[in-house]
């Protein structure tokens, strides 16, 4: 999920950059890194890895928000929203691995992986053509597309 964030907030900012009012733009950026040093700073400390996990994915949610709603002022284009399925799944995806979270390591990420793809599929957000896609990278051949 904070991959997707980050890839939409990259984009919201190139975009908002590459417009006639750059001031806006530089000082949103500055704002969202006061925020993550914030929030960096508050967490890190208390609750290490975990922390810097919340800090990052919470920071990635406001880099999207801000820029997004300055995206959308300057420029008048609204940001694409991630699939429901997609946000179904990183929450089940979460849940899972936090309910595991005292056994060694490769136990909550395998079952938290599992729990994303099997939502994936039941939701259809993932459907046959990209199971093959991802078989055929998986086999080191050229995807048939």
């Amino acid at each position: 999920m904070t991959s997707w964030l980050a890839f939409v907030g990259g984009l919201q900012g190139s975009l908002i950059m590459s417009g006639d009012e750059l001031r806006p733009g530089v000082l949103a950026s500055a704002g969202v890194v006061a925020a993550t040093l914030v929030a960096d700073a508050a967490l890190i400390p208390h609750f290490g890895a975990q922390g810097a996990a919340i800090a990052g994915a919470g920071t990635s949610v406001l880099t999207v928000i801000v820029f997004g709603a300055l995206q959308h002022r300057t420029l008048g284009l609204r940001p694409p929203l991630p699939p429901w399925g997609a946000l179904t799944a990183a929450g089940v995806a979460g849940s899972l691995a936090a309910l595991t979270a005292r056994q060694p390591l490769v136990v909550p990420c395998s079952i938290g992986i599992i729990g994303y793809l099997i939502v994936l599929v039941a939701t259809k957000t993932i459907g046959r053509d990209d199971l093959d896609f991802a078989r055929a990278v998986l086999r080191r051949q050229p995807p048939q597309r």
